[in-house]
């Protein structure tokens, strides 16, 4: 075991325990061995029981959970359009990380947990020469091609994005239960010119 926190029973409110050298231990070592987390509650007798996922009851607003706060490793090669803009040269089109606080935006009220999460962003310039194989589709390079030739006087291609991924959310509902939820195309991971 390399972290154990002991509670008692008879302490009310919420537990913290840092587990960040723990899990960065395990990361650096390189382990095939899978992180597991142990919640053991012997002794608890029947003061408490599990409520796993959909299993358990949400109607109790008092209910437990656990909350655990990850951040994204950074990518360790860089994908023609998933390109970083700390990495980008001359302007070109790029994702820029962008952190959302749910307390800048007033939300912490209602939202549990993540207390934000990067959302992240496309910027950048579309209009440098590109290779065929670099378009999305060839409805794009036709366009492209036209625009070049000043046929399509004033049209610009945008840097946008190309792939986004899910975000979790805890938040209360409108009852007061707590209500976990995955809301797709929240994070883009990857930006290009189309």
């Amino acid at each position: 075991m390399s972290s154990s926190l002991g509670v008692s029973m008879w302490s009310l409110g919420w537990q913290q325990m840092d587990v960040t050298e723990t899990v960065r231990s395990w990361y650096w070592r390189g382990s095939d061995e899978r992180l597991r987390l142990l919640v053991d509650c012997s002794g608890c007798g029947g003061w408490a029981g599990p409520a796993l996922g959909a299993a358990g009851r949400h109607d109790d607003p008092r209910r437990p959970f656990l909350v655990v706060y990850t951040e994204p490793a950074a990518g360790r090669r860089v994908r023609r359009r998933a390109l970083d803009c700390s990495g980008a040269t001359g302007g070109q089109c790029c994702k820029q990380r962008f952190y959302v606080s749910f307390k800048r935006l007033g939300w912490d009220d209602w939202v549990i947990a993540p207390r934000g999460y990067y959302a992240n962003y496309c910027r950048g310039d579309c209009s440098t020469h590109r290779t065929p194989d670099t378009f999305l589709n060839h409805y794009t390079h036709v366009i492209e091609e036209y625009r070049k030739i000043d046929r399509l006087a004033g049209l610009q291609p945008c840097c946008a994005p190309l792939r986004f991924s899910s975000t979790s959310l805890i938040y209360y509902g409108p009852d007061m239960n707590i209500i976990k939820r995955d809301l797709p195309k929240m994070v883009v991971e990857e930006c290009g010119c189309p």
